[in-house]
């Protein structure tokens, strides 16, 4: 599957801004998130989820991305390339929520291993023009 660019206004949801990203806290230290792990099964469960564990190798969130769109998160490699390419198009929508130079933000993204994070889960929402929705014991 080839991806093109979403611009500002197009798509389903072009009555409503392109994103509004926030900045989430600090990633949870891995005994809390032990500890959140029982009250997610349970949110999970409300909605009539289940819980898909993901290799966490640093390619997690394109991992987890591949396989809602692909059903393979071995796509992961794909979705990664056309989430950079969304951030290299519309470097004027993201720039502003990157805290270093973007270049090297690119760069950095462009690589294997390299954590997905809020920027990129935006551009791949905008990049496949659907809302990207997580299930979090935090609300």
């Amino acid at each position: 599957m080839s991806l093109r660019p979403l611009k500002a206004g197009e798509g389903k949801n072009s009555d409503c801004p392109l994103h509004t990203p926030r900045v989430n806290g600090e990633i949870p230290d891995v005994n809390d998130a032990t500890l959140d792990h029982e009250p997610l099964s349970a949110r999970l469960t409300t909605y009539s989820l289940v819980e898909l564990r993901i290799e966490g190798d640093g390619n997690c969130q394109f991992r987890a991305l591949a396989d809602q769109l692909f059903r393979n998160p071995d796509y992961h490699k794909h979705v990664r390339k056309e989430v950079v390419k969304q951030l290299k198009h519309f470097r004027k929508l993201y720039e502003g929520y990157v805290p270093m130079k973007y270049k090297s933000y690119l760069k950095k993204m462009k690589k294997l291993g390299e954590w997905g994070d809020h920027v990129t889960l935006q551009a791949a929402a905008d990049r496949i023009d659907y809302a990207v929705s997580f299930v979090s014991i935090h609300c």
